[in-house]
């Protein structure tokens, strides 16, 4: 069965970690996978890629420590992570990191099974790690740079006279325009 488990005891952590092996081959060999959280993110990296031998790390969620995340990623030769769409905490983090070169995978925390067990962080980054090096995470949509800045602009509020029709035309209506986001982000995308 490809999703047999064995089990594997971290003498540090005593946590157990679910192995999936058998007829599934690796193809992200240079993954990592990340358990983001409010005030720390837990990092996986494959083992033996740490220098120090420090396969899973935290970091805080300072810009600082982000990017101290990204430069740790680069030095274990990582080229792809996935991590957890959780909240709003994961954007800083993404960010950063494509601009690190990196590809970011975006994943929603409801398609990835949790290894069997006591749930940890660290289990969670190891497990994203993990199913990240066998190609099993499918990636979250996330809009284009332009849709998401045009977005963002509706959600906030358009100024009077805009012209968000792209006719060259504008509606007025005491400040702020006077339709559903909703509606104008249909206009947008369209």
């Amino acid at each position: 069965d490809p999703l047999s488990s064995t089990v594997k005891k971290d003498t540090k952590k005593m946590s157990t970690v679910l192995e999936l092996h058998g007829e599934f081959e690796q193809i992200n060999i240079n993954a990592a996978g990340i358990d983001i959280g409010a005030q720390k993110h837990y990092v996986a990296v494959p083992k033996g890629r740490d220098p120090q031998g420090q396969d899973v790390r935290h970091f805080e969620t300072f810009t600082v420590d982000l990017y101290a995340l990204a430069d740790w990623l680069k030095q274990c030769g990582i080229d792809t992570v996935a991590m957890e769409s959780t909240g709003i905490y994961w954007i800083p983090l993404f960010e950063i990191l494509e601009q690190k070169g990196l590809e970011v995978r975006l994943v929603n925390p409801r398609s990835i099974k949790h290894a069997p067990g006591r749930k940890s962080d660290v289990q969670d980054c190891q497990w994203i790690q993990q199913l990240h090096s066998y190609g099993l995470l499918k990636r979250s949509f996330r809009p284009p740079d332009d849709i998401r800045e045009k977005v963002a602009i509706l959600l906030n509020g358009i100024p009077a006279g805009a012209d968000v029709s792209g006719t060259g035309t504008s509606r007025k209506s005491g400040g702020i325009l006077q339709t559903t986001p909703r509606k104008l982000i249909g206009q947008v995308i369209a």
